[in-house]
């Protein structure tokens, strides 16, 4: 789901393609890609310019495509 990258100053999250392209077009500065990582459902966020909020945004993307299709249902039952 995530790992932090050996530069110690970003964090890599397993997220869909059209969501990568959402947040690195929201927030540029806070949400990248690397060559290594064009062909792969992943973004990378710069820790040090990251909100809790893009933080908190980025884990439940991250979650949500990584959960079995049950306990995102479950998830979206529980929210409304």
């Amino acid at each position: 789901m995530a790992r932090l990258r050996e530069d110690g100053e970003s964090v890599v999250f397993k997220v869909g393609f059209d969501e990568r392209e959402m947040l690195m077009n929201a927030k540029p500065a806070v949400f990248y890609i690397t060559d290594h990582y064009r062909d792969y459902p992943s973004v990378l966020l710069r820790l040090a310019r990251a909100t809790k909020q893009d933080a908190a945004t980025v884990v439940e993307l991250a979650w949500k495509y990584s959960a079995s299709k049950r306990l995102r249902a479950s998830f979206v039952a529980t929210r409304q």
